[in-house]
């Protein structure tokens, strides 16, 4: 006698209650259950209805998912209850070749006065599935890495047969693979790079959903070395790209080193960039580049895989000239320079980075460089050592030319140099004997102004000779300017003069503008007093003498001033009276006296001690000063 069994399809208003219905419509619940014996697929639908007035009549019309109807089951019978409150069950056969797939019977309850409620239930006839499959080998590795999966697709049809093969259906394979059945059911593919997968068969006509089939692999990872070599300059130039390369390879169980491919090996560096992977080609080697933004170090590993171990990092470093010398324009004196005359240079350098900032060299080097013609040809003039950013240098100019500072670069700086600047050498010049003469002068006097201008054409200084230009030049007391006061030319000798006619105190000078050959030059100078002479007249005199110590002396003079002969000074003149101690070369301020309208002066005043005296005139804008003769007074 052959079992049956009954499956309890899944149906959407299976034990739902209704809702209320706006009119006095049945309460109905429904449900639907499938008995499968060898080639009989019966389904029964069974229906539970509540009606006050009573159940007339049940039916159900059968549907596909497109909503074509198919069949309609009409002999329900009331299976227990009454008509107000019953069951009621109608069993009809599957069509399951013709309409397999999600069903819906739309149930309609009929009470006793018309009124209706329909409930649909919905239920999935097809055949259940199951998939079966096994793999190998049973451990994977890099020399064995695909899973060979085989299996086949099955559904049973009743309880009381055997599953039977389902041909020509899609399994999906995660992660993104399908295999189709053969006749037989069965399936085969080889899946690598994977520990676990699941295989899955979606619902296809009269077949059901299939349970997944999830499927793990043992899988033996191998350890790997890794190798690395940059190639790259030392230090590397801003922007030039850094290459690591190398090899990644393993050690079979028989002791030979085989490459490994299709690991991914990331380099990182750490300054800046981000990380760069690189994929090992079939020999196993790989190659990596990367631009880096500054000094550092990187580190590169080989990734762990399903068949790999991580590698242990390999580190390196990188020395970015990322910094700039930095040079102020050299500073030449002076210029132009004499021959075989030191000339002094000097300049700042300091680094610029990348934002801008810049730092003062310290300690470092940097050469003073000489080019006849500031291009090429540079030689070495001198080594000089940089002090918080300053450069000083001292040379002996022998010829015309360029100079610049050089900065071989570091680790961290690039080679530079400083803007060439012309180093102006000619032959010296300079002045001698220069005065101007008499001094003091009366307004409206002749004042001669006279020198020798000299020039220094190999290691003895010669005269100039005839025919050089030689500008005079005149500041008055109290100012800061000079005044050109006239020109005059050297004679064979070298020798100028230029006579003016005097009219304020003040200084003089003499200068030569110098020439492509001769260096400019400027004589010394000389204050000359301008005013109206002025004098003692004879017979200053300090009376008594001898005196006794801390009586009364009396100093006695007569100032003089020259208008057009000799006359009287003016009254009220002041006239200061010095004296010096026997022993002393010091002049003392005593005291001062007022003149008189006849030019004479007197002082009254306590003897000191044994010593000099006399009568000093400090002079103004129009007179000049003057000093009397001497007086020794001895002091008892």
């Amino acid at each position: 006698m052959r079992k049956s069994f009954v499956l309890s399809l899944a149906a959407t208003a299976l034990l739902a209650a209704a809702p209320p219905a706006l009119a006095a419509a049945p309460d109905v619940q429904a449900g639907v259950t499938l008995a499968a014996s060898g080639a009989q697929r019966v389904l029964t639908l069974t229906v539970t209805a509540k009606d006050p007035v009573g159940i007339a009549k049940v039916e159900a019309v059968l549907r596909t998912k497109d909503g074509t109807s198919f069949q309609t089951v009409s002999d329900f019978v009331r299976s227990s209850g009454t008509d107000a409150d019953g069951v009621w069950t109608a069993s009809y056969r599957s069509d399951i070749e013709n309409h397999p797939g999600t069903i819906t019977a739309d149930v309609t309850v009929v009470n006793h006065d018309g009124e209706s409620t329909v409930r649909p239930v919905s239920y999935n006839d097809c055949y259940p599935t199951t998939i079966e499959a096994t793999s190998t080998p049973e451990r994977l590795d890099l020399d064995h890495p695909a899973a060979h999966i085989t299996g086949r697709l099955l559904a049973r049809r009743a309880s009381d047969e055997e599953p039977v093969p389902v041909p020509g259906a899609t399994l999906n394979v995660v992660p993104n693979k399908t295999v189709t059945t053969a006749e037989d059911g069965t399936f085969a593919l080889d899946l690598r790079g994977r520990v676990q997968t699941t295989i899955s068969f979606p619902a296809a006509g009269r077949y059901c959903r299939a349970p997944y089939k999830d499927m793990r692999f043992t899988v033996d990872q191998s350890e790997v070395t890794l190798t690395a070599r940059k190639t790259a300059p030392s230090p590397l130039p801003v922007g030039t790209p850094v290459v690591v390369s190398g090899t990644v390879t393993r050690t079979r169980a028989d002791g030979t080193t085989v490459p490994v491919e299709g690991i991914s090996v990331r380099l990182t560096p750490t300054i800046g960039n981000r990380s760069v992977v690189a994929t090992t080609a079939a020999d196993g080697t790989y190659s990596i580049s990367f631009v880096p933004q500054g000094t550092g170090n990187w580190n590169v590993y080989a990734e762990g895989s399903i068949y790999t171990v991580q590698s242990p990092a390999l580190w390196g470093d990188v020395l970015v000239q990322d910094k700039t010398p930095t040079f102020s324009p050299l500073t030449v004196t002076p210029s132009p320079v004499a021959r075989t005359r030191p000339v002094d240079i000097t300049a700042t350098v300091s680094r610029t980075a990348v934002d801008g900032t810049r730092t003062p060299l310290w300690g470092e080097e940097v050469f003073l460089e000489f080019s006849s013609d500031g291009k090429t040809g540079w030689t070495t003039l001198d080594e000089l050592r940089v002090r918080d950013g300053k450069v000083y240098a001292t040379i002996d100019a022998d010829r015309n030319g360029y100079v610049r500072l050089r900065y071989a670069g570091d680790t961290a700086t690039k080679p530079g140099t400083s803007e060439a600047r012309f180093l102006d050498v000619r032959t010296g010049t300079e002045f001698t004997h220069f005065n101007a003469a008499p001094e003091p002068i009366s307004p409206g006097g002749r004042l001669t102004v006279s020198g020798e201008l000299l020039r220094l054409p190999g290691t003895s200084w010669i005269p100039a000779g005839s025919g050089t230009p030689i500008t005079i030049q005149f500041r008055a007391d109290g100012s800061t300017a000079w005044t050109t006061m006239g020109t005059t030319t050297t004679d064979k000798n070298g020798v100028f003069r230029k006579t003016f006619t005097a009219s304020k105190s003040g200084t003089w000078r003499a200068t030569y503008a110098g020439s492509a050959t001769y260096t400019p030059a400027a004589s010394g100078t000389d204050n000359v007093r301008v005013g109206r002479r002025t004098a003692f007249a004879k017979g200053f005199n300090v009376t008594p003498e001898p005196v006794r110590r801390r009586a009364t002396a009396t100093a006695a003079g007569k100032l003089l001033r020259y208008a057009g002969g000799w006359r009287p000074a003016a009254r009220g003149t002041k006239v200061e009276l010095q004296f010096r101690p026997s022993g002393s070369s010091a002049w003392k301020y005593f005291g001062y006296a007022w003149t008189n309208a006849d030019g004479t002066f007197r002082l009254a005043f306590s003897a000191p001690a044994d010593g000099t005296w006399r009568a000093v005139y400090a002079g103004s804008a129009t007179y000049l000063p003057a000093t009397s003769g001497t007086d020794y007074v001895d002091v008892r």
